[in-house]
């Protein structure tokens, strides 16, 4: 058991997913039995969630880009190779740019599923407490109204005839992956946790895994640490589903798609 001068140096290594995985069971180890590491985790959670949710806010001037012009200029031995030299150098960014985006795409996405499991383990063993907890979706959807940067509300199919009701809420919290803003809600399912990531497609993208389409979404199935992970995206929104239930994967996305008309289009998806 680490001491809580050990967990006061490791706080900042493990925001930055720094630590060795048995460094990670040992410091959530101790952050859940003890009151005083944690309040200093969640202060300092709190500075590092507001600075990475930061946009830039400076753009060079017009002065600062005519110095660096001249500055080219004055360091170039000819002129007319500058010119040559300075449309190579746009030509190759405009060829590699395509081929960068979707690398860094696919980077990005693959990075996410990562991130919705190291949050889905952290959620379960103690480690992630909630912002709000609440059963009801209607409560949950209105906390989440004035902090999100896009729409999204929860579904609820209580008092819809035929609706499956398998799970049930236990709240949500606001993370922070990267520059964007994540929507993190937590269910129980068969009495184990399951978690439920939500972000603005324009910042991820599903990706990775074993696709099955069906009702004209992709679904993409993977794992990692022994967890089952289900990502997609819909209506501009990308999800990304973890659990540890040996399920189908319509059974647990009943989640987002308990109604009747919901269930039939996901009917389709493999175990």
């Amino acid at each position: 058991m680490i001491s809580c001068q050990e967990a006061a140096v490791w706080i900042p290594l493990y925001l930055d997913d720094e630590l060795a995985p048995n460094e990670i069971g040992e410091f959530e180890a101790h952050l859940k039995d003890c009151g005083a590491c944690q309040q200093k985790y969640e202060q300092l959670r709190s500075v590092v969630d507001n600075v990475r949710a930061a946009r830039p806010l400076y753009e060079p001037s017009a002065e600062s880009e005519r110095r660096v012009g001249a500055m080219v200029r004055a360091h170039a031995h000819d002129a007319t190779r500058a010119r040559f030299l300075a449309a190579g150098i746009a030509a190759a960014i405009l060829l590699a740019a395509p081929l960068a985006y979707l690398w860094l795409s696919q980077k990005r996405a693959d990075s996410f599923s990562e991130f919705a499991a190291g949050s889905h383990i952290r959620y379960a063993n103690g480690a992630v407490p909630l912002d709000v907890r609440s059963a009801e979706p209607e409560a949950v959807s209105r906390w989440f109204a004035p902090r999100l940067p896009f729409h999204f509300k929860l579904p609820n199919y209580v008092n819809e005839p035929g609706a499956a009701k398998r799970y049930s809420l236990a709240g949500a919290r606001l993370m922070q992956y990267r520059d964007t803003d994540v929507a993190y809600l937590a269910y129980t399912m068969n009495q184990r946790p399951i978690s439920l990531l939500v972000a603005s497609a324009d910042r991820v993208r599903p990706a990775g895994g074993q696709t099955f389409r069906t009702s004209g979404i992709d679904f993409h199935f993977s794992s990692d640490r022994g967890l089952r992970l289900i990502t997609w995206m819909d209506r501009g929104l990308s999800y990304a589903l973890v659990s540890d239930l040996d399920v189908t994967g319509a059974e647990s996305c009943v989640i987002c798609h308990g109604s009747p008309a919901d269930r039939r289009k996901i009917q389709t998806l493999p175990h």
